[in-house]
């Protein structure tokens, strides 16, 4: 129910009732019982007091509503006497009367609120009745002297009856008057708009509760008539029953701002924000009666405003940890409000040198620049703007003036009425990123020259289109004259050789893999013209790029022309394998009469003699070994090395190798650990030559006496082997070429041993023959772990 239609319900009530506002007492209303008992008409509405009802002068009514208004403090009176004007003429009369200070939450009057009823004619009947006791006592005291006048008094005595009997009905509808005033005020209460309670007594018993206060407590009318900490029981150990209890006894109202209470609400406690009134209403005598509950439910108001602290927190976050300059500019004077490390360093400024400052007043050198205006733009559109690589010139503050090359934009942030309070300002110095660029456009420049001096070739295969792109020196090695388009299937494929096909495909799907290539790209292979059929070796590297999703994008490369470089190496392997293939007869025969000797010095006991045959048997199986090395090389580099593949238990095979080993080489302890059963199809002659050539290759490096562990085990469909030592180890720098052809390890203590740095080698184009992959784990002085894999079937 709003204000004016409690107005209308005032109105007619028959309880006389004004509304009087300002320290002048104005009637702002009065309903038909007040104008009636004041003897006027509803003319006086809008005076003041003193002026509708002139003959109060001089009676206390005017200073005492005034008192009310200044000190807001409700006064209430009884039997109180009045002269009033009715048709003319001053008649006196008896009235109740309350004047009610009404307050706004905040503690300001609003209104006085006037109620009286008029009790004239009970105060004549008392009068009456007073009289008549009176005249009973004088009659009882001459009743015994005066016996003659017992009838006459008898008829008095009926006749006082009477006016008893009149007196009494007085009082029972001035109790019904009472009645009536007190469901008027009930019904005020449950009609007003907010939340309103009356709790009587120190008990605080609900003696009155409209529904707006029963549902802020999530109760029905049930409680009304239980004291309050019985029908909210969750009030116990809250502040509020003592805050009660406390206006009682002191007679001093209390106000409640935004304050937390919990209550249960259907069947759930929870949390709730109040503004409230705790205010006494007293009796004549000045004590409390009762204690009038107003309140109002303010827990969304807080909860948004919580939320709206909570953004602004969470933005203050945003920008104080984006990795870019961010700044929070204020009003149109453009105040800095909050600016990250990112941003002061820009600026080359602290934070207390910037905060709370107006920009233009940290960095004049802006006026004259477009920014200023950029900004007041925002303000005036409310839409963002930006740019992409602008300069600004900025004073660093040390004398210095130094451009930028800026990205950035500026967003506005709205406030409640959708007005733009203030700008967030991103900024991303890119000055570096643009003079790399600049420097990488001069390298690019320098880099096409070098390649076009080179004679290297370059692709561009863009995965997402589908596209690919050779230069001309790309087509010329494919034996392309024409600038038509290539395709990777049709030109790329098609062009290569048969024999090499199979492999390249899968060193790009390899490269294509992040995981396993990190997008690496390196192979040599064979192409045949598509129209010269001219056969030519190339060497070709590049880079595969991946989206966020590691899938890869876009594939460029460069192709050099080794034609030349691959026939002279082929040369030197024929030369090579011919060498050692003309060497292995004569050493073949050398062995023999090295072992017809020692027979016959065992059988003519000749110790000197076959010591010396020992040795020199062992170094003609040292020479074997190297020839067989260099044969194997030229065979691999020929590519006419071939895989005899078949299926063999590995357990086996390793076992022989450490049997081998440990009756050639006796200075060392071979073991072998963790041993697997597992059938292998690979060739089993090459995988125990890898074997053999890192046991050797352990030997070699590792200090005699020392333990060398074979370990084998299968993960999934491969099944891996290790050998480890207990030597010098292998310093990080020489890892990554420890494999590479005839690379040795350059340091004192490899120098007195032998070797060509081929039998590593060896080993990782066997195992990479074999699609498995061979490596070393080493710390330097912590021995050495050689290992390898290779897949079951």
């Amino acid at each position: 129910m709003n204000s004016q239609q409690l107005l209308e319900v005032l109105s007619l009530s028959d309880n006389a009732t004004a509304i009087y506002t300002s320290e002048n007492i104005i009637i702002e209303f009065a309903n038909e019982a007040m104008i009636g008992l004041w003897g006027k008409n509803r003319s006086v509405i809008g005076k003041p007091m003193i002026e509708a009802l002139p003959e109060l002068e001089g009676q206390p009514f005017l200073d005492i509503l005034k008192n009310v208004w200044l000190t807001g403090n409700t006064h209430v009176d009884t039997n109180a006497y009045a002269e009033l004007e009715k048709n003319g003429e001053l008649q006196g009369s008896y009235f109740n009367y309350e004047y009610r200070a009404v307050k706004h939450p905040t503690g300001e009057m609003r209104c006085i609120l006037h109620t009286a009823v008029d009790v004239t004619d009970r105060m004549l009947s008392q009068q009456e009745i007073q009289e008549s006791k009176q005249r009973e006592k004088d009659l009882n005291e001459e009743l015994a002297a005066i016996n003659e006048e017992l009838s006459s008094s008898n008829e008095e005595l009926l006749a006082t009856n009477e006016e008893l009997k009149e007196s009494y009905n007085d009082l029972r509808l001035l109790n019904e008057s009472l009645s009536e005033s007190e469901a008027w005020f009930r019904e005020t209460v449950n009609q007003a708009p907010v939340a309103i309670a009356v709790l009587d007594e120190r008990g605080l018993i609900i003696d009155t509760a409209n529904s707006y206060i029963l549902e802020i407590w999530g109760k029905g009318p049930e409680i009304i008539g239980q004291p309050l900490h019985i029908a909210l029981p969750e009030l116990q150990g809250q502040p509020f029953l003592q805050i009660l209890d406390d206006v009682y006894t002191s007679g001093e109202p209390f106000y409640g701002s935004e304050v937390k209470a919990s209550l249960v609400r259907k069947g759930v406690l929870e949390d709730a924000y109040f503004n409230f009134v705790y205010h006494p209403l007293k009796e004549a005598s000045g004590n409390t009666a009762s204690i009038i509950v107003v309140a109002t439910e303010v827990t969304e108001q807080i909860n948004a405003r919580r939320l709206i602290e909570k953004s602004e927190h969470r933005l203050n976050r945003m920008v104080m940890a984006s990795p870019i300059g961010m700044t929070i500019l204020k009003g149109r004077e453009l105040v800095i409000e909050i600016a990250n490390e990112n941003m002061l360093t820009i600026w080359n400024r602290t934070t207390d040198q910037v905060t709370g400052k107006r920009l233009l007043e940290i960095f004049p050198e802006l006026i004259g620049q477009p920014f200023p205006d950029m900004l007041q733009r925002v303000f005036d559109t409310g839409q963002p703007f930006g740019m992409d690589e602008t300069t600004a010139d900025v004073d660093l503050g040390d004398g210095r003036v130094v451009q930028y090359y800026l990205d950035f934009s500026y967003d506005p942030l709205f406030d409640a009425d959708g007005n733009v309070e203030a700008i967030l300002a991103t900024v991303n110095n890119i000055t570096e990123r643009v003079e790399s660029r600049r420097q990488m456009l001069h390298v690019q420049e320098r880099g096409r020259m070098a390649v076009d001096a080179a004679q290297l070739g370059t692709f561009d295969m863009d995965l997402t289109k589908g596209t690919l792109d050779w230069d001309e020196r790309c087509r010329t090695l494919f034996g392309v004259s024409h600038n038509n388009t290539v395709t990777y299937e049709h030109d790329f494929l098609m062009g290569l050789h048969p024999d090499d096909r199979e492999h390249v495909t899968e060193v790009i799907n390899n490269s294509f893999n992040k995981a396993a290539s990190n997008g690496n790209y390196d192979v040599e292979y064979r192409t045949i013209g598509f129209e010269d059929k001219k056969l030519r070796w190339v060497s070709a590297k590049g880079k595969v790029f991946f989206n966020e999703h590691n899938e890869p994008m876009r594939f460029i490369g460069i192709v050099l022309d080794i034609t030349d470089k691959k026939e002279d190496e082929q040369r030197k392997n024929d030369f090579i394998a011919m060498v050692s293939h003309e060497l292995k007869t004569p050493l073949t025969s050398l062995k023999a009469y090295v072992q017809v000797l020692q027979a016959k010095a065992l059988k003519a006991n000749d110790g000197f003699a076959g010591g010396a045959l020992d040795k020199s048997l062992l170094q003609v199986n040292k020479m074997n070994t190297l020839i067989k090395g260099f044969l194997d090389v030229a065979r691999l580099e020929s590519g006419r090395i071939h895989l005899d593949v078949e299926r063999f238990n590995l357990n086996n095979l390793i076992k022989e190798a450490v049997e081998e080993a440990t009756i050639t080489m006796d200075s060392h302890h071979v073991v072998f650990d963790d041993e697997c059963h597992t059938d292998v199809v690979a060739d089993r002659e090459k995988i125990g030559q890898v074997l053999n050539n890192l046991i050797s290759n352990a030997t070699k490096y590792s200090p005699r006496g020392s333990n060398i562990i074979i370990k084998c085990y299968q993960d999934a469909d491969m099944v891996r082997v290790s050998v480890k030592d207990e030597g010098i180890g292998v310093k990080a720098v020489d890892i990554d070429k420890l494999f590479d052809r005839f690379y040795r390890v350059n340091s004192p203590f490899t120098k007195t041993i032998s070797g060509f740095g081929i039998g590593l080698y060896l080993c990782a184009e066997i195992i990479k023959y074999h699609r498995g992959r061979i490596w070393v784990e080493s710390k330097t002085g912590q021995g050495a772990t050689f290992n390898f894999e290779i897949p079951v079937t």
